[in-house]
């Protein structure tokens, strides 16, 4: 074999020419190694083992994927083997398009007949050089042949055969003979109706498979008429198949299914997930998982069957689950129910907790500070209730009631906060209702109200003067709502019942300031809350969501 004259390294190209020799050429470029700028051709030992045979003529028209085409060629019965070499693509001594694809054929008087590649998988549409090679392993000078790119296919598949459609409660099977296409077919679209003689479209498609059966689910006693036609990869849709038949007796039996996790008795604490089995003589369509008879979580429509269950959102004690299972006939079933106990630890208190009251004392002049920082507030015309968010409450009548802290260091939050309360408003309209509302001489220095004048909630931080940022929609009258507001020194957020709703840039320090904290109004302006807050909290720092979320699901104790 011939030794290259020249050492080829990086940057170097070879590619296999028409006539079977090979082109070798470049290197170098990199700094270290010289650039060559040249090029040899290398001929390989199989050119110099005889006459080479000869192709006269190959289609000058692409060549359809699974057809035969002929090579005329006065050698025809010396050769051996067919291939197509696609055009290579070489950078970096790689060959990006190297690939060989052999081919069958048959030999004839003076010319081949060539099985083409069945699909564009085997040969990617585009050019190749096509060789034949005789008995001793020599090839003839490449002629070029060229495969279709998928949106030059117009050719249709067969129309599918032999559609048989076979009737089982609540369902039909159906099966067909494969079709045939140039370039395979890619799936079979399957068509309904309830009127013999119908025309296939895309409004009575119900599915696409690219098997040769379908099983059509969910179904209503009746008769039902069904076609299939096959598609191939560029689109081209086959003829109808035959029509096919089937009668659907009513599904009328219901699922079983049960929980098979936790057991009953079980006692559970921090995330679980809840498991059931389900099974039904058609199919089962889902499983709805319950919690002391309220859905817990979303129907799980696919098996195995399950849900999460965070169980400290729950109460500690005894707790009910079960599922409800149904199939497509909407026929439902629903479990045993499996009885647990539920056992969380009380969570640790949260850092930078300055504020909070609950209001469960039900009586007295002043609201207790659970925080442990002795901010008590004093009551004014601000009176008990029993309906609070959970347990007591404080109802206010929107003119003159209020809780008035005093003010204190652990009150003066200049670099963050987070402020939080449970209300229910029984009036809005187009006034301010104060929630929460530190005060300064003219102003306030952080608040958040239930309302304003455009009917949504709004949070506020004072900053060279008032920043604010605002609900999307307005609290809902006689119905309870989270309200918080953070602010972690550059932005405040506004949350309603645990979702972020808005946030606002609000960059600086806040000044600090002798005024009261109030509840439920203020002596600025004069902006009264009416209706009932429960589980007051005022933080030093900015909360997370999740914490957001924990306070809101936990009631202050």
């Amino acid at each position: 074999m011939a030794s290259a004259q020249v050492e080829r390294l990086y940057h170097s190209t070879a590619l296999l020419l028409p006539d079977g020799r090979v082109l070798v050429a470049g290197s170098g470029g990199t700094g270290s190694e010289p650039s060559e700028t040249n090029a040899e051709l290398y001929s390989p030992p199989y050119l110099f083992k005889g006459a080479r045979p000869t192709i006269t003529s190959v289609p000058s028209t692409a060549i359809q994927y699974g057809s035969s085409f002929a090579v005329t060629t006065p050698d025809a019965a010396s050769i051996k083997s067919v291939a197509l070499v696609r055009l290579g693509s070489v950078t970096h001594a790689f060959d990006q398009e190297q690939r060989y694809v052999p081919v069958s054929f048959t030999a004839g008087s003076g010319s081949l007949t060539v099985q083409a590649p069945s699909n564009a998988n085997v040969a990617p549409p585009g050019y190749y050089m096509l060789f034949i090679v005789n008995g001793n392993g020599v090839p003839s000078v490449a002629e070029f042949v060229r495969f279709p790119a998928l949106w030059e296919d117009t050719q249709p598949p067969t129309a599918p055969t032999n559609l048989t459609a076979t009737a089982a409660t609540g369902q039909v099977a159906l099966s067909w003979n494969a079709s045939t296409d140039n370039s395979g077919v890619a799936l079979y679209d399957v068509y309904r109706s309830t009127t013999s003689g119908f025309t296939p479209s895309l409004a009575n498609r119900i599915g696409q498979t690219s098997s040769t059966s379908y099983t059509d689910t969910g179904l209503a006693a009746a008769t039902y008429y069904y076609l299939v036609k096959a598609e191939d990869a560029a689109g081209n849709l086959s003829p109808a198949s035959n029509q096919a038949s089937a009668t659907v007796a009513a599904d009328t039996t219901p699922p079983s299914v049960s929980i098979t996790a936790p057991a009953n008795g079980a006692t559970v604490s921090g995330p679980i997930t809840v498991t059931a089995d389900a099974s039904d003589n058609v199919g089962v369509a889902g499983v709805q998982f319950l919690l002391d008879g309220n859905n817990l979580g979303a129907e799980d429509k696919t098996a195995p069957y399950s849900v999460p269950w965070d169980t400290t959102t729950a109460s500690n004690g005894s707790h009910a689950l079960s599922a409800i299972a149904r199939d497509a006939a909407n026929n439902k079933t629903t479990s045993a129910q499996v009885t647990v106990t539920v056992s969380n630890a009380a969570p640790p208190p949260p850092t930078g907790l300055v504020a909070a009251y609950n209001f469960d004392a039900g009586a007295g002049s002043t609201a207790a500070d659970l925080s442990g920082n002795g901010n008590t507030g004093t009551l004014a015309n601000a009176t008990w209730t029993t309906a609070g968010h959970t347990g007591s409450a404080l109802s206010f009548n929107g003119t003159n009631a209020w809780v008035t802290v005093p003010d204190a260091k652990s009150l003066d939050l200049t670099s963050a906060l987070t402020l939080e309360a449970w209300v229910n408003p029984s009036a809005l309209g187009t006034v301010w209702r104060d929630v929460l509302f530190k005060e300064q001489p003219g102003d306030m220095i952080y608040s958040l109200y239930a309302n304003q004048n455009t009917t949504r909630p709004i949070g506020q931080v004072f900053i060279g003067g008032e920043l604010s940022v605002t609900g999307t929609s307005a609290l809902t009258l006689n119905t309870w709502a989270h309200l918080a507001l953070s602010w972690d020194g550059t932005t405040m957020r506004l949350y309603v019942n645990g979702t972020l709703v808005q946030s606002a840039v609000a960059a600086g320090t806040l000044p600090t300031s002798t005024g009261a904290l109030h509840i439920g109004g203020d002596s600025v302006w004069g902006e009264w809350f009416k209706g009932t807050i429960d589980d007051v909290r005022v933080y030093n720092r900015a909360l997370s969501v999740s914490e957001i979320q924990t306070d809101m699901n936990t009631p202050l104790k």
